[in-house]
């Protein structure tokens, strides 16, 4: 990914790692029940997350498709 893909990610998430960790961690407990102190349960945070992903999916695609991308 992009530096500056990476960085507009962090302005948002803040520690990255941390972030993918509480998304795995609420996709985990949604799915089977488990690690549900460590899930994000706040609805509206939970819609911020998943629509930051759905944005870096995109992003992933458009650039596995060699689509250019302006920063």
């Amino acid at each position: 990914m992009p530096k500056s893909y990476r960085e507009l990610l962090s302005e948002h998430v803040g520690n990255t790692d941390d972030w993918i960790g509480k998304l795995v961690s609420t996709r985990v407990f949604l799915t089977y029940g488990d690690r549900e102190n460590m899930a994000v349960s706040n609805p509206y945070k939970l819609l911020q997350m998943t629509k930051i992903f759905g944005f870096m999916v995109r992003i992933f695609i458009f650039l596995n498709c060699q689509f250019k991308c302006n920063s």
